[in-house]
């Protein structure tokens, strides 16, 4: 399949620009007074598809043409380089944004467990010479983007050394993001200078460390290294987050006991200094955030020891462990966090292992829960009695009804946002009590609501209440674009507008949308029913679509013109790749072929609209 054209790319943009721009804000953060030319604010940030089999130079170059044709180079403030050759797997999901209620500047992964036993993640590195050939448009491609703020290297091997000294040379300041970092040639008795300029970049800003899955005590990366960078060797990283993917996907055995121990691999004895750093043992070190996947006996309390806990602001641990609610009592036995801001656990709780842990966190202003609390009415006494300011409460998996919520409006008035789960029961007239109780928040700003499946008798499937996926429903006359703009976060309004509809009303009475700061998000449940993976990405939004023409001999994708109020089919939920659309492009499928077709440009969550150049096809079987 031929790269998508330069001039069909321009042919979208425009056509973006020109008919959508207005709900294209309502999808992204621009700030409406921003002063660049209307064109810019599609290329504020910029993705990139990078594999070991197109042509990245190529693609490169198409994009300078973009930037160059429309004089928007300066404009580009993020560059997401994103590595598509893991088969099984789905693209990262970046909350690299100060809005992210998790870690700050990391990137959560999502990734389909239903994969064969082979680890996609062990790719073997370019060679030295293949690799700088493939990589040698990078650094005059960042020359041209001056501006940059982020970028984010979601690609399977090493930074490559000439794009960093780019970096350090026109933009020293720019926050180099590595959700793949890999870091392995370091050798004891002389080490690569290439390493060590990464190791010691002050462009380093957040890692992302993954353990290969079943191969013991092998990594693509060096730990020597990382605690180099972690004790002052980067002086600027301030994120790091480990995921142990073989931990992950073999939690349980049949007999219900956690058999993975025996496989972690260990830790060095002895490190290797193989950089000066400039941190001491008298000065702390300068990690703001820690994410870790994975059993808490065993990496988790040297990491901490490490990272100087007294300074995190953001810790996010997730541990399905029978012992992990014990782990977490002793951590707020062994350590104190008296600038601990967001939480987020996903693990197994007891009687009081939350509450005594979240006791003595004063300054806790954002906490994410994904798994079931066994004492969930405890939990709200204890921030009044520790007087925190918790103002982002997400309750993912735990339901709520209405006498819940008007117990923490009672204990936790500070609240300006909640997310929690609630059966589609709850959401159907004549009950809407949980709407009413939320009236109790007097600072409530932001509300999400997940709508669960209703469970059939054992071994039946489940099934969307009020055939919420009815191919039918869409915003037809319901909701107009004026509508759509003062609502900004309803994004499932192409799907269930009566229910947004609806919940708008039971809470804010007959006020409009554009009378009141409050922001509705409505979410469903893709996982049948099956909590703690709902992520805020599976939003529902309407979809402008680039439909290929079948009468074209030579199959090339052709734009039509799509209205964004007209009724657009959706695709059912196990069709949906936990993607925002804000367009595609459907190419023609090859004889015998029932693939889906693989989506051109998307939007994560809050992020703005992107214009993905690369190789396009179907994914990978």
């Amino acid at each position: 399949m031929d790269r998508l054209p330069a001039e069909l790319i321009l042919k979208i943009a425009q056509f973006l620009v020109d008919s959508h721009l207005p709900s294209l804000r309502n999808f992204s953060s621009v700030n409406s007074t921003i002063r660049q030319p209307i064109t810019s604010i599609l290329f504020r940030e910029v993705s990139i598809r990078c594999t070991n089999s197109n042509d990245l130079v190529s693609d490169i170059a198409e994009l300078c043409d973009i930037l160059i044709k429309y004089d928007c180079a300066l404009s580009v403030k993020a560059l997401i380089m994103v590595d598509f050759d893991r088969q099984f797997t789905k693209p990262s999901l970046y909350h690299w944004r100060g809005s992210d209620p998790y870690c700050g500047s990391m990137a959560r992964g999502e990734y389909n467990y239903k994969r064969p036993r082979r680890c996609d993640l062990a790719a073997p590195l370019l060679p030295p010479l293949a690799e700088k050939c493939h990589w040698r448009s990078l650094p005059e491609f960042l020359e041209r983007i001056p501006k940059l703020q982020d970028l984010i290297f979601d690609v399977h091997t090493q930074f490559p050394t000439d794009a960093l000294e780019v970096l350090h040379r026109t933009n020293p300041r720019c926050r180099l993001h590595m959700p793949q970092f890999r870091l392995r040639s370091l050798e004891q008795s002389a080490p690569n200078p290439r390493e060590l300029a990464l190791i010691s970049s002050p462009c380093v800003y957040s890692i992302i460390l993954r353990l290969r899955a079943g191969v013991p005590e092998r990594y693509d990366f060096n730990w020597d290294a990382v605690f180099n960078m972690i004790n002052g060797a980067a002086p600027n990283l301030r994120h790091v987050r480990i995921i142990d993917h073989e931990y992950r996907d073999h939690l349980w055995d049949e007999t219900g006991e956690y058999w993975f121990s025996p496989w972690m691999p260990k830790l060095p004895s002895q490190r290797k200094i193989f950089c000066p750093t400039s941190n001491n043992q008298e000065k702390p070190a300068n990690i703001l955030s820690f994410g870790y996947d994975g059993p808490p006996t065993h990496l988790l309390p040297i990491f901490l020891t490490d990272l100087n806990p007294e300074r995190l602001q953001a810790l996010e641990i997730w541990s399905r462990a029978p012992d992990s609610a014990r782990e977490l009592l002793q951590l707020s036995t062994d350590f104190q966090f008296p600038f601990l801001e967001r939480l987020s656990w996903d693990g197994v709780l007891h009687q009081g292992s939350m509450e005594q842990f979240i006791s003595g966190l004063v300054n806790l202003q954002h906490l994410h829960i994904s798994s079931h609390v066994q004492s969930l009415e405890r939990i709200p006494p204890v921030f009044k009695a520790s007087c925190a300011i918790l103002c982002d409460l997400d309750l993912s998996e735990n339901c709520l009804d209405a006498t819940s919520v008007q117990r923490l409006a009672s204990f936790i008035p500070s609240l300006q946002s909640i997310r929690f789960n609630m059966e589609r029961a709850l959401s159907l007239p004549p009950e809407t009590d949980v709407y009413t109780a939320l009236k109790d928040f007097p600072a409530l700003r932001s509300v999400a609501l997940i709508m669960t499946y209703r469970r059939k008798p054992h071994r039946e499937p489940y099934i969307p209440p009020m055939e919420l996926w009815d191919r039918a429903r869409g915003l037809d006359q319901r909701l107009t674009s004026r509508g759509i703009q003062g609502a900004r976060d309803l994004c499932n309004m192409a799907v269930d507008a009566d229910l947004v509809r609806q919940i708008w009303l039971e809470i804010m009475g007959h006020r409009t949308m554009s009378e009141s700061p409050l922001t509705v998000r409505v979410l469903h449940d893709y996982d049948h029913g099956r909590t703690g993976r709902d992520h805020p990405h599976r939003l529902v939004c309407p979809e402008w679509l680039a439909r290929s023409n079948p009468g074209d001999a030579n199959r090339m994708p052709e734009v039509i013109d799509v209205d964004h109020r007209r009724s657009i089919p959706q695709d059912p939920p196990e069709k949906i790749w936990g993607l925002m659309y804000i367009f595609r492009i459907l190419w023609p499928p090859k004889e015998g072929s029932k693939d889906p077709c693989y989506p051109v440009g998307a939007v994560y969550g809050d992020a703005l609209v992107r214009i993905s150049v690369g190789k396009i096809g179907r994914p990978p079987r």
